[in-house]
């Protein structure tokens, strides 16, 4: 019975971690992730709530610090690396011209979290995402089919091969499935 009210608080202090991040207290949501590391120790659940909370508050530079501290400790665990990699690439993107070793990161760790975690269309994303950044366009485009045939449904993934297609030369076949698109839309 301990043992099963130690879990629950213990999961609902780390949803409170992500809810005050969410809620734009930050520093709040860091302390509370201290106090469920010293209490409990420093798992993967808890030591990730800080990755989100970085997430959540738009902070990239200590998404990634954050992740990496997790992938030290579960390098087999894709979660923290797609949260690394889309930072890292968003990091990459904002400077002129792009930094090409967070390009770089971000297609390792998209490449890490497809072998990882195959069926996840995420992975799939950050993997096309980082190609695209590096003008590896057709490579990048067999990359977003995958993503739509795992999720039809997904606007950005009809979005992303339409662009991939336009930049490989294929205008006409991006035009056609744009239309595609808004008829499903």
């Amino acid at each position: 019975q301990e043992v099963r009210e130690l879990r629950g608080d213990r999961k609902q202090r780390i949803q409170d971690v992500i809810d005050l991040a969410g809620d734009g207290r930050l520093q709040q949501a860091l302390a509370l992730s201290d106090e469920l590391e010293a209490r409990y120790g420093a798992d993967r659940e808890i030591l990730f709530s800080r990755v989100v909370a970085h997430t959540l508050a738009g902070r990239r530079e200590d998404v990634v610090a954050a992740a990496d501290v997790v992938i030290a400790m579960e390098p087999d665990w894709a979660p923290p690396r797609l949260r690394a990699g889309l930072a890292s690439l968003a990091l990459a993107m904002s400077v002129s011209p792009m930094d090409s070793a967070g390009i770089e990161r971000a297609r390792m760790e998209g490449e890490r979290c497809v072998n990882l975690a195959p069926g996840d269309p995420q992975s799939h994303e950050l993997l096309g995402r980082a190609l695209a950044a590096e003008g590896r366009w057709s490579d990048a485009l067999a990359v977003f089919r995958r993503c739509l045939e795992m999720s039809p449904s997904v606007a950005r993934y009809h979005i992303a091969v339409g662009d991939c297609l336009v930049e490989t030369g294929s205008q006409l076949e991006a035009i056609n499935l744009m239309r595609r698109m808004n008829t499903v839309f």
